[in-house]
């Protein structure tokens, strides 16, 4: 899984770690195409991801990965 710079900066700014990210990505639950929400007591943390396709060019077709665009956490009150 790659991260975008936009992903790197949002993940610093709400003081994420990638492993929390990887088990967002991983357990999380679909809301709309893209997008994946896991809670983690209180807070919600959200992705937007991508799936990057140039492992067709590659010649590698059973290697799926993906990009993370964005992330966010909001806070339940």
């Amino acid at each position: 899984m790659h991260m975008s710079k936009l992903c790197f900066f949002r993940m610093q700014e709400y003081r994420l770690t990638p492993e929390i990210l990887t088990e967002v990505f991983r357990y999380g639950r679909q809301i709309e195409t893209n997008r994946i929400r896991y809670s983690f007591g209180d807070e919600l943390i959200t992705i937007i991801y991508a799936e990057d396709y140039t492992r067709i060019y590659r010649g590698n077709l059973n290697d799926k990965r993906f990009t993370l665009i964005t992330c966010w956490k909001e806070v339940m009150k």
